[in-house]
């Protein structure tokens, strides 16, 4: 009886470090997405033109669109 306890009790234990890991793991994930974003979004210049003008700020539209939705997924899987 012991034995399946002290099974049981390591099984749980590794199941718990895999966990924090993964979660670990996906905390770093987010923050380099959102890094890579807002890299993306402040290397852009406005470029004098009007058509490229609109191009960039349509760009920094999606980035920010894309940093919504990052956001949204990482706190739905914090709360998983």
């Amino acid at each position: 009886m012991l034995n399946v306890i002290l099974l049981i009790y390591s099984t749980i234990s590794l199941m718990l470090i895999v966990y924090i890991q993964v979660d670990d793991s996906a905390e770093l994930l987010f923050s380099e997405v959102l890094n890579a974003l807002h890299k993306i979004s402040g290397g852009r210049p406005i470029t004098g033109s009007f058509d490229g003008n609109l191009k960039i700020l349509e760009l920094r539209r999606n980035i920010g669109e894309l940093e919504e939705i990052l956001l949204a997924e990482k706190a739905d899987f914090m709360v998983k």
